[in-house]
This record gives C-alpha cells, sequence and structure tokens, in this order.
C-alpha cells in the first residue's frame, strides 16, 4: 500500500485484483471504498468471506452485507472499508 498518501480508487483496484479478489464493481465516497461481487448463487462464499480478503490486504472493514435481490434483480455481496494508511 501507499504510504503517506491517499489512495486513488484504482490503487486500490489494481491491488485487489493482483491479490485474486473478484469483483464488480469499485466505488469510493469519502475515505470509504465499496466494493460488490454480484451472486445468482452464493456456492458458499459470502460477504464475510470477501471481507477477510480485503483485510488480509491491511484493509479496515468497515461493513459488510449480502444485498439479496429476488429475479431478475441482481445480488451482490458489499463490503465497505478504509485504507489503515
Amino acid at each position: 500500500m501507499k504510504k503517506g498518501k491517499e489512495m486513488k480508487t484504482s490503487d486500490v483496484e489494481n491491488l485487489l485484483y493482483e491479490n485474486d479478489v473478484l469483483f464488480d464493481k469499485i466505488s469510493k465516497r469519502h475515505d470509504v471504498f465499496t466494493v460488490k461481487r454480484s451472486f445468482f448463487y452464493t456456492h458458499g462464499f459470502s460477504s464475510e468471506k470477501l471481507a477477510n480478503k480485503i483485510q488480509n490486504l491491511g484493509f479496515r472493514i468497515v461493513d459488510h452485507f449480502d444485498d439479496w435481490n429476488s429475479w431478475p434483480k441482481t445480488s451482490y455481496f458489499v463490503v465497505k472499508f478504509q485504507s489503515k494508511v
């Protein structure tokens, strides 16, 4: 992680992909990043597992939840986190 300087969304996106943390969308509001990973069936995965992967990279988890919607709307695992820098 970059030290002494606020991370950009593109920096976080690259870091996550380099470490095989897969997601569909990333955004940033103030100092909180949000990643969303879509699902139709969970296949044993959850927002908690996604949050653990992100936390292992040195980020502080603010919140995580499963944003479930009935078909045809898309459901997401959502993780909100901050840089520890």
